[in-house]
């Protein structure tokens, strides 16, 4: 009974395999992503929504010129035109592939 019910297993495979039904992605979010390019819109969004580990908040703006003034100059500017202060790393960045 077993041997008789692995054949009917392995011929029913086949049989989807012979039609061209695909087996079931490992991953159909990852699909996805990779089957489409995504706009720009879509970039950013992806950007801002996502969760990233190993990042701290901002708390002090960094020197830009070394003239105070300036630099208050300089973000007040860049904030007109719709710059955002984000999180930066708070450790060394990690090596992918050995790089």
């Amino acid at each position: 009974m077993r041997t008789s019910r692995a054949s009917l297993v392995v011929a029913f495979v086949f049989a989807l395999v012979a039609v061209g039904v695909a087996p079931v992605a490992a991953d159909p979010v990852d699909d996805a992503a990779r089957d489409r390019e995504l706009t720009a819109e879509e970039l950013v969004l992806a950007w801002e929504e996502a969760i990233l580990f190993n990042l701290a908040p901002v708390d002090e703006p960094l020197p830009i010129t070394g003239d105070a003034e300036l630099d208050d100059r300089i973000r007040a500017i860049a904030v007109m035109r719709g710059y955002q202060r984000q999180a930066e790393p708070s450790g060394p960045l990690a090596t992918t592939d050995g790089r």
